[in-house]
């Protein structure tokens, strides 16, 4: 909701006029940044499994994840 309700008002928290392409740059980031960290993800998965495997893991992904 507070997405939402920031997302509608975004013009009012950047301080910029309502018809502004400014308020739509900052969010459009976001979006771009997160489209491309999951088809990197997909590409990962496909090519290189091994490393794929590995997301998440921390310090444990250099032993393999053996606990």
């Amino acid at each position: 909701m507070i997405i939402v309700l920031t997302l509608i008002n975004f013009d009012t928290v950047l301080g910029v006029e309502p018809d502004s392409i400014l308020r739509w740059i900052l969010p459009g980031i976001f979006v771009v940044a997160i489209v491309l960290g999951l088809v990197w993800g997909r590409v990962l998965k496909s090519t290189r499994p091994e490393v794929y495997a590995n997301i998440g893991l921390g310090a444990q992904a250099v032993n393999g994840g053996a606990k």
